[in-house]
């Protein structure tokens, strides 16, 4: 019967897996923190994977934190993802797992920044050297045979793009015919509040600035907030990076004239995941993919934003177009799994049916035999017998006194042999388990009746305490029980309590709360509650009337 049910099951499973097309490859994108850039180079890299139609990307952002960023990395390799990409947070720091990954075998792609060494798969990105030393010819070309005062606001020390763009623009500013120089600097780690707060005490130190090159718009928006706040934005000028067409991003700051130029510093998103697919197809390509980086000043600003406006015009009709083209795609699949599915699924649930039937039969007789075992072995340590039902209390003698099974007496032993087996359950049920099955199930049952008599004073007990106690895990545990019986363990610790608490309450005159505490309850009202729900009288009324 088994066998019966898997056969379609698989055909099915045949079936959709048909109808859903699947990634091929699954990338791992380790950023080292989060920004408007990097939120941009992220959504470049996602539109790409998407069109790509293969490709599933997973992206991890470290906020700055190297520590993170190799916990990332780590779980990338342990996941055997086929290629990871990443933009390493301080280059040292992260440089041995990178290179941990690549000896595993995974392919790696360092974007945006440099690690040293040449363990790596390719590096895409601008040339941060080239960017700083284009920015030094600019400050050069505008201040030529003039001296000027600079303040060079940094990046995140010791990240390649911070050191590349300083060695950059140094390269320039420090020729012997400049009569520029660097009357202040400060690591403000790509923050605008970092270099807001820098600037504002750099502004007090040095009466004569000229102009700060802060290593990204970011930088350069909090430097200007401080200038202008100290009331000198007429005197000093600001030169970034990035030229973020986005809305307050580096080009709106250079057309507002917060900025006298910016320089473009490409994302590179859609081109990495284009580099990622030739290196996954063992396909030709370059180990080191330059972006180009372009000056942005009050000349060319307006156009720029021109053009951005109508690109993002575009993309909102792509996603459109991409949306009702997956829509039709689901249409499609849902009308293939439906027409083939239905006669499957009525197959399915017939046998199903009958498997279950035969299931819950066996389950139930091991639920009755569990619950009357907890009932005697409660009733065994409080040498008390089972105290009266709720139903047929002792006022009443002409009633006739219920029925006590072999289990719930002071003496009963649970089956150990075919013959008592058979007193418990019904020969009659077919397919029931063998003797040996019994056998072991009865065994559990019985170290769980145990676990639970031993510890039921204590309000912390829990099914993880069985589990430890049985030397399994908690999954473990419920996969035993549940293949034996429907009996919920919770609810079979509570009802191990109650069941002490009804006989502490006819053998003692502790008070409620008392009782409430020594059989676990942390709370004297929940205990209540809990008690009437179980035997419909309240512990005060079954006290007065099981003790009458």
């Amino acid at each position: 019967m088994k066998n019966s049910l898997f056969i379609p099951l698989i055909f099915m499973f045949a079936l959709f897996s048909s109808c859903t097309k699947r990634a091929e490859y699954s990338i791992g994108v380790s950023q080292c923190s989060e920004d408007d850039w990097r939120a941009l180079l992220n959504s470049e890299i996602q539109r790409e994977a998407r069109f790509q139609g293969d490709m599933q990307v997973e992206v991890l952002s470290a906020n700055d934190d190297s520590r993170q960023q190799i916990k990332d990395i780590e779980r990338f390799i342990a996941q055997r993802k086929d290629l990871i990409i990443v933009a390493p947070n301080v280059a040292e720091d992260v440089r041995p797992v990178i290179e941990k990954a690549y000896d595993s075998g995974i392919p790696v792609i360092l974007i945006d920044r440099r690690i040293k060494g040449s363990k790596y798969t390719a590096f895409i990105g601008a040339n941060n050297t080239d960017i700083g030393r284009q920015i030094g010819e600019f400050v050069c070309l505008k201040y030529k045979g003039r001296s000027a005062n600079i303040i060079e606001l940094r990046g995140l020390k010791g990240s390649s793009p911070e050191e590349e763009r300083h060695e950059g623009f140094m390269s320039q500013i420090s020729k012997p015919a400049s009569q520029l120089s660097i009357i202040g600097d400060c690591f403000c780690d790509w923050n605008e509040k970092e270099a807001q707060l820098a600037m504002d005490s750099l502004l007090k130190v040095h009466p004569k600035i000229d102009i700060v090159f802060a290593h990204n718009d970011r930088m350069a928006l909090g430097a200007y907030n401080a200038i202008k706040a100290a009331g000198r934005e007429k005197d000093i000028q600001i030169i970034g990076v990035d030229a973020l067409l986005l809305d307050g991003g580096g080009v709106d700051m250079v057309m507002q004239r917060k900025m006298l130029a910016t320089f473009i510093y490409p994302t590179g998103g859609s081109e990495a995941i284009i580099l990622a697919k030739q290196i996954l197809q063992k396909k030709d390509y370059k180990k080191e993919m330059e972006l180009p980086a372009a000056l942005v000043d009050e000349d060319n600003a307006r156009v720029m934003k021109l053009q951005y406006k109508t690109m993002c015009q575009q993309e909102e009709k792509y996603k459109k177009m991409e949306k009702l083209t997956d829509r039709q795609l689901e249409k499609i699949n849902r009308q293939e799994i439906i027409l083939f599915g239905t006669i499957l699924l009525i197959v399915i649930c017939g046998i199903a049916i009958l498997t279950l039937i035969k299931f819950n039969r066996e389950k139930a007789q091991l639920n009755d035999l569990m619950m009357a075992q907890i009932k005697t072995l409660v009733s065994q340590t409080t040498n008390q017998p089972p105290g009266p039902s709720p139903l047929l209390p002792p006022e009443q003698p002409d009633s006739p006194e219920q029925p006590v099974c072999p289990e719930e007496s002071d003496s009963a032993e649970l089956p150990d042999s075919t013959a008592q087996s058979a007193t418990v359950f019904d020969a009659t049920v077919p397919n029931q388990k063998s003797n040996e099955e019994y056998k072991t199930d009865i065994k559990l049952l019985n170290q769980i009746s145990d676990i639970i008599n031993r510890h039921i004073s204590d309000s912390d007990f829990s099914i993880t305490d069985i589990a430890d106690e049985l030397c399994i895990s908690r999954v473990q545990l419920y996969r035993r029980i549940k293949a034996m019986s429907d009996i919920n363990l919770t609810v079979l610790i509570r009802n191990a309590r109650l069941e002490r608490a009804r006989g502490l309450l006819t053998a003692s005159n502790k008070s409620i709360s008392e009782i409430a505490y020594e059989v676990g309850f942390s709370s004297p009202s929940y205990f209540t509650k809990c008690f009437k729900d179980y035997f419909g009288i309240s512990p005060s009324e079954a006290q007065e009337n099981w003790t009458s």
